[in-house]
């Protein structure tokens, strides 16, 4: 029997010297980050006073996340656990077995809305500010592999590991927009931010012994632990759209985002880097 434990997927720091390393790194990101995004506010803002026009819409979307695959490392509590019930590394019963390996990955499919205020710049050009959610869902597999022994994928003990989900603030402060063929065609680009909610990921699989002769409970035989680690606070990257217009308020649109950096803050994880692809439709419900 094979069950799973659900783990949250949180931002923040440990306390190893690494993790708080990388915890004062990442720190230093978010703040320059968040200058970035205040001085491209402020550019919108003092450019808006001379717009000719305004516009707010509202954009929802079905997205695909697509993750390269990443190192990653297993652990392995063979012998049960000290402490019944209580699932972490640090309560094997016997040493942890530590195990290299590579997270394969595939995309699913999560979501993006958020509010956007377009401003006219000149008769075919815009800027834009934009703020929302965005849902980045996917799954990982990874395999264990031990000479003379056959190799484990632990999607093969339970087809639910691996599966996560991501939660973010995405915010594109400036992107520039041109209409074309009299605003049937619009092209628009820009940086785009999203910084992290909360995630959950099914990330431990545990396998529970055949239970004695009259018994009714069995015990935790072993326990496979996926490690890649914390949620990088911030992922910054570029974003593409192209937008058809339908009617006067509706366009239909296809976009992409590529991150410049990982999912995770560990070293390991760092070819984590996500591209996003989405489509949907947005809504003009203001003009002024």
């Amino acid at each position: 029997m094979t069950t799973f434990q659900v783990n949250n997927i949180d931002s923040g720091t440990q306390a190893c010297p690494t993790d708080l390393r990388q915890g004062k790194t990442e720190l230093k990101q978010v703040k320059v980050v968040k200058k970035i995004i205040l001085a491209l506010v402020i550019q919108f803002i003092v450019i808006g006073l001379s717009a000719q026009k305004f516009e707010m819409r509202v954009n929802a979307s079905a997205n695909l996340t697509f993750v390269p695959d990443y190192a990653d490392l297993v652990l392995i509590a063979n012998d049960g656990l000290i402490v019944p019930g209580l699932i972490v590394p640090g309560n094997s019963l016997t040493p942890i077995i530590h195990t290299e390996t590579i997270a394969e990955t595939t995309a699913k499919f999560g979501f993006v809305a958020d509010l956007e205020i377009r401003m006219k710049v000149c008769d075919n050009c815009s800027l834009s500010l934009a703020a929302g959610i965005a849902r980045m869902n996917y799954k990982y597999d990874n395999y264990v592999a031990a000479e003379g022994t056959p190799i484990v994928r632990l999607s093969e003990l339970d087809n639910d590991f691996g599966i996560t989900k991501l939660l973010y603030l995405n915010v594109r402060p400036l992107n520039f927009s041109i209409d074309l063929f009299d605003n049937k065609l619009t092209l628009q680009g820009g940086a785009t931010f999203n910084f992290f909610l909360k995630g959950e990921s099914n990330s431990t699989v545990i396998l529970y012994a055949e239970p004695v002769t009259g018994g009714t409970e069995s015990e935790i035989e072993k326990v496979y632990f996926s490690t890649n680690g914390k949620a990088n606070s911030v992922l910054y990257g570029v974003h593409l759209r192209v937008e058809f217009n339908i009617i006067k308020a509706l366009d239909l649109f296809l976009s992409s985002q590529y991150y410049f950096n990982s999912i995770y803050s560990g070293e390991e994880q760092k070819a984590a880097k996500p591209t996003t692809i989405q489509m949907g439709m947005s809504y003009t419900f203001w003009r002024f």
